[in-house]
């Protein structure tokens, strides 16, 4: 797991689901944490990004609307290294 504390020193990795819901509810995400962080990927592969998470490559994972089967692995992998795993709906 990373060791960084201060959001500004962040590596965040985002996804983009195909779907045009997910879309729009990540783009102010990306648009508030580009400010914020240190720098934003884009994986391509959630279970990869979640696995980088796991080894503390980065610090966090984020996308909305993404399928349990995309992500099952890779949340597994992160739990058993220690981080948290969990889903949240995206504000409204």
């Amino acid at each position: 797991m990373s060791a960084r504390k201060k959001v500004e020193q962040a590596i965040i990795a985002i996804g983009f689901a195909k779907y045009d819901e997910s879309v729009e509810s990540m783009i102010p995400v990306f648009a508030n944490l580009v400010r914020r962080v240190r720098k934003i990927r884009l994986m391509g592969a959630a279970a990869l990004s979640m696995v980088y998470v796991a080894s503390g490559r980065m610090d966090a994972y984020i996308e909305y609307k993404i399928r349990l089967w995309d992500i099952a692995a890779g949340g597994l992998i992160l739990e058993c290294a220690g981080g948290d795993f969990f889903k949240r709906t995206p504000p409204r």
